[in-house]
């Protein structure tokens, strides 16, 4: 059982910011070994802001939490990711360039799990590498068009001559 809270604040014109947060109760039945079971509460939180500088350049962060989680066999590690961008459109905003970074500031992230049983114990550290930097272009072209189709008749019913 949880629940979810999300927002969207324009402050002033040039600022955007959105942000969720999810949150919950999690119970688990381990069949397999009773007296193993877990409860936790469990929640994930993301923001995303932008600024816009002038009409051709925009800056954007995003970042996210995702807490520990327990489970039948143990508890999982919690999650933090977060990037920074930076935006220079052109061609009447149908391109960019944009330069981002993701996780800049740390090498790896590392995720310390442990799990038990009634006849194990496992204690692990993974470090996933996950910083990096790109440079991303964007070009949109041609149109979308939405059109509603005329209807000829609302009901969908063939109108048919009199005395058919």
């Amino acid at each position: 059982m949880g629940g979810n809270i999300f927002t969207d604040l324009h402050p002033n014109l040039k600022l955007a910011i959105r942000t969720n947060l999810s949150f919950f109760r999690r119970h688990t039945i381990n069949a397999l070994d009773p007296g193993y079971n877990s409860n936790s509460f469990n929640y994930r939180f993301n923001m995303n802001a932008s600024y816009q500088f002038n009409k051709n350049i925009a800056a954007e962060f995003f970042g996210s939490f995702n807490s520990a989680r327990n489970e039948a066999q143990g508890k999982y590690p919690s999650f933090t990711n977060y990037s920074f961008a930076l935006r220079k459109q052109f061609w009447k905003k149908n391109a960019s360039v944009a330069l981002s970074a993701t996780n800049p500031f740390n090498q790896y992230v590392n995720q310390r799990t442990i799990l038990f049983g009634p006849n194990f114990t496992v204690s692990s550290l993974r470090r996933v590498p996950f910083r990096f930097i790109s440079i991303n272009f964007t070009c949109k072209f041609g149109k979308l068009e939405f059109k509603k189709e005329k209807d000829e008749n609302k009901d969908n019913n063939p109108v048919l001559p009199e005395g058919q």
